[in-house]
């Protein structure tokens, strides 16, 4: 949701807004598990059943051993073949930029922004891979501001963390505006804390007020205007 109020940074979420999977969760989990000597669980299935449990997953505080948790659930009864040693070796395997894709709308978008000396940044539910990723990415120079979720003890949608990221960018709250893909998470969450918001919906056939289907709309829909930025065209 955005209105006429001066924009002075733009934060980005990180999954499904700057990166993704490579491949399906449910493909890099059956090749880990094949060189582990479990081979007759399907790539399909395991997808099945990760989308499943991600869905049911409720408060999820995104450490090591919540994603090992959720990775056992995800095998269900074949995780008793797994040795101990598979799971820090699944999550070290997504800690590899080889299992991520960066959308193709992210270098131009921050590039953009940033020639304009805008301060940016990443508040996102997220472990402490994420910086190694954002470093794989060559993506840290962009960002003045990175906020994983395990250094705070809080993920969105609640407000601490979007606060975190005020206190460090020094800014008024309603002068950051945030963009992510997740609606709950990243537009009530960045709302409840004062900040602005886009909803990014990448594929949308038809727009709401305050949703982008594309990170190239960001530096289009925010105006400079006298050394400040200024939103325009997507108020609500």
């Amino acid at each position: 949701m955005l209105d006429t109020k001066p924009i002075r940074a733009v934060t980005f979420d990180a999954g499904g807004t700057l990166l993704r999977p490579a491949a399906p969760v449910g493909e890099i989990y059956a090749r880990v598990a094949d060189a582990f000597g479990l081979r007759d669980v399907t790539a399909a299935e395991l997808e099945e059943n990760f989308q499943r449990e991600w869905r049911q997953k409720g408060e999820f505080d995104y450490t090591q051993d919540a994603w090992f948790a959720l990775v056992r659930r995800t095998f269900g009864l074949h995780a008793a073949r797994l040795p101990d040693a598979f799971y820090p070796a699944l999550y070290e395997e997504f800690a590899r930029v080889e299992c991520w894709h960066l959308f193709e709308d992210v270098l131009p978008t921050l590039d953009e922004l940033a020639s304009h000396g805008i301060p940016l940044g990443v508040i996102s539910n997220w472990d402490n891979r994420l910086r190694t990723l954002l470093a794989a990415f060559k993506l840290t120079g962009f960002f003045d501001v990175i906020i994983p979720s395990c250094e705070v003890a809080f993920h969105k949608p609640s407000p601490v963390i979007y606060e975190v990221a005020v206190r460090q960018l020094g800014l008024p709250p309603e002068q950051i505006l945030h963009v992510g893909d997740h609606f709950l998470e990243d537009v009530e969450g960045a709302r409840s804390a004062g900040l602005q918001s886009l909803h990014l919906v990448r594929g949308a056939l038809h727009k709401t007020a305050g949703q982008i289907t594309s990170l190239l709309e960001v530096p289009t829909v925010v105006e400079l205007a006298g050394g400040h930025l200024l939103i325009s065209g997507l108020n609500t």
